[in-house]
C-alpha cells in the first residue's frame, strides 16, 4: 500500500471535540437550525454574493473576502435571527473596502435590491425598495458586522501561496521550459479553482492559508495525475514534501488532528507536518464537492474520484 494512502486510512478519525464544538454548536444551531441546513443557507447566501460581486465588477479576492467575513459573523450570530441576505450586502461592502476597490454605498443599495428581486422571484419581496432607506440599513448592518468580526478585515488569502508551491513541484519534473510552463499553467489553474470553490464552505476557518495553499496543490496535482505518483524530491522523499510548510504556521493542526496520532503517523514514515496539513487541508477544500454544498453526481469523474477518496 503506498505511503500516503496509509497516512490517510489511519487519519479517518472524527475531529477533536473543540472543533465539533465550535461547528456544530453555532448560534444558528443553539437557534434550531440543523448544521446541514446552515451548510445550505451558508452557500446559499455565498452565491448571492457572487451575484452582486459581478454586477458590482469586484475583483475575486474582495469576493472571496466577503464570503471570509459572512462565516465569520455566523460563528458569532444567528442565521435565524439576522437577514442574511442584508448581511451579505453589508460584507460586500466591507469587502470592497478592504481589498482597496471600495462602492459607493448608493450603488451597493441599488445593485443589492436588483439582486434579491431576481432571487426571490418566488417569494414575496420582504424589503423595502427605497434605495435611502436600504442604504442606510446596510451601513447599519455594516457596524454590527465589523463589531463582530472585531474589526479585523485583513486577511492574507491562500492564493498568495500557490505560485511559489506550484514551482516548486514543477521544478522537480525537470521539464524543458515550454512544458514546465503549461504544466504549472495546468496545476495553477486546478488549485486556484479548489480555493474558489471552497469559499461556500468553511474550510477559511479550519487552517491557515498557507495549509491551504499546500492543500489546494496537492490536490491539483492528484488530480488527472497531473503530477506523477512517484515524484519525488532530490532527497528522495515524494513530491508532496516540495509542500513543506514552515512549523510555525502549523499550529491550527492541533484542532484538526489527534495529537498522539499525528505523532505516531511522523514517527512511522519519519516524515515533516507537511504531509497531515496537506491531508486536512484537502479534505476541508473537497468538501465543497460533498452533500449537502452539491449533487455529488453531477461531478466528472476525476473531481467525483478525488471527492470520494477524502469523504467516502
Amino acid at each position: 500500500m503506498r505511503q500516503w494512502q496509509r497516512v490517510f486510512e489511519h487519519n479517518q478519525q472524527p475531529k477533536c471535540e473543540g472543533e465539533r464544538q465550535s461547528y456544530h454548536y453555532t448560534p444558528s444551531q443553539r437557534d434550531g437550525m440543523t448544521f446541514a441546513d446552515e451548510l445550505v443557507l451558508r452557500r446559499t447566501t455565498c452565491e448571492f454574493i457572487e451575484k452582486m460581486a459581478k454586477v458590482l465588477d469586484l475583483p475575486k479576492l474582495a469576493q472571496i473576502s466577503t464570503d471570509n467575513f459572512l462565516h465569520r459573523f455566523y460563528m458569532r450570530q444567528s442565521l435565524v435571527r439576522y437577514d442574511k441576505y442584508l448581511v451579505a450586502a453589508a460584507c460586500v461592502l466591507l469587502g470592497s473596502k478592504a481589498e482597496e476597490s471600495p462602492k459607493k454605498i448608493g450603488y451597493v443599495a441599488k445593485e443589492y435590491i436588483a439582486v434579491r428581486k431576481v432571487v426571490e422571484k418566488d417569494q414575496v419581496f420582504a424589503i423595502q425598495k427605497h434605495g435611502q432607506v436600504i442604504a442606510g440599513k446596510i451601513i447599519s448592518m455594516e457596524g454590527v458586522v465589523l463589531r463582530n468580526l472585531a474589526y479585523e478585515l485583513t486577511l492574507l488569502h491562500p492564493y498568495k501561496f500557490i505560485n511559489e508551491k506550484v514551482d516548486r513541484v514543477v521544478r522537480l519534473q525537470l521539464l524543458e521550459e515550454r512544458e514546465a510552463k503549461t504544466q504549472s499553467g495546468k496545476i495553477k489553474q486546478v488549485a486556484w479553482s479548489f480555493l474558489s470553490d471552497s469559499a461556500y464552505t468553511l474550510a477559511c476557518l479550519q487552517l491557515e492559508s498557507a495549509d491551504l495553499a499546500a492543500g489546494a496543490v496537492y490536490l491539483a496535482g492528484l488530480y488527472e495525475n497531473y503530477v506523477p505518483e512517484e515524484l519525488c524530491t532530490p532527497s528522495s522523499e515524494p513530491w508532496w514534501m516540495a509542500l513543506t510548510t514552515p512549523l510555525h504556521t502549523l499550529q491550527g493542526i492541533a484542532v484538526l488532528v489527534n495529537a498522539a496520532l499525528l505523532s505516531w503517523v511522523l514517527a512511522l514514515f519519519k516524515i515533516s507536518c507537511c504531509f497531515p496539513v496537506c491531508l486536512d487541508a484537502a479534505r476541508s477544500l473537497l468538501t465543497a464537492y460533498t452533500a449537502p454544498f452539491i449533487e455529488t453526481n453531477v461531478l466528472p469523474a476525476g473531481l467525483a474520484k478525488l471527492a470520494y477518496m477524502f469523504h467516502p
